[in-house]
């Protein structure tokens, strides 16, 4: 057959050697980053709940939704927003222009949404109902990184 050579039976010591100094390096990069803190820095999904409560207008105005931060994290004004399928506007201020609209935008206080703050969600003129309706609280912190916080859904929606 074939005859072992002085060469070949280093073969296997040498690549024992290399896969052992590469599974060295691996776990020298792991325990590395941990060590280093790589991937800190990065802020979690603010963990927050919100009350929806319909204010019924009558006298032919539109019924009103108040948005109210219940309990949970406080949010940079700036970063929280409300989505529907309806104006928005804050209690005090007139109705926006858009179905998007930060709670900075809305008059939110300045340090942040917390506890007990609120604003109104009331659809266009012309459709008066919220039935048909969806609101959603979403935070979105301007680099990719969003989620829903909350959602109301009208009974015909």
């Amino acid at each position: 057959m074939f005859a072992a050579t002085a060469d070949d039976r280093a073969v296997s010591p040498v690549v024992g050697v290399v896969l052992l100094v590469a599974i060295t390096v691996v776990l020298a990069a792991v325990v590395g980053a941990f060590a280093l803190g790589v991937g800190e820095g990065q802020r979690e999904t603010p963990q927050a709940t919100f009350d929806f409560e319909i204010v019924l207008e009558g006298s032919g105005q539109p019924d009103e939704m108040r948005v109210t931060h219940a309990t949970g994290d406080t949010i940079p004004g700036d970063e929280l927003y409300l989505t529907a399928s309806v104006q928005v506007q804050h209690e005090s201020g007139s109705p926006g222009p858009e179905d998007r609209l930060s709670f900075a935008d809305l008059g939110a206080a300045g340090d942040g949404v917390s506890a007990g703050d609120s604003v109104l969600v009331e659809p266009p003129n012309g459709d008066p109902e919220l039935e048909d309706k969806t609101v959603r609280v979403v935070w979105d912190d301007g680099t990719g990184r969003s989620a829903v916080l909350a959602r109301w859904r009208g009974s015909e929606a």
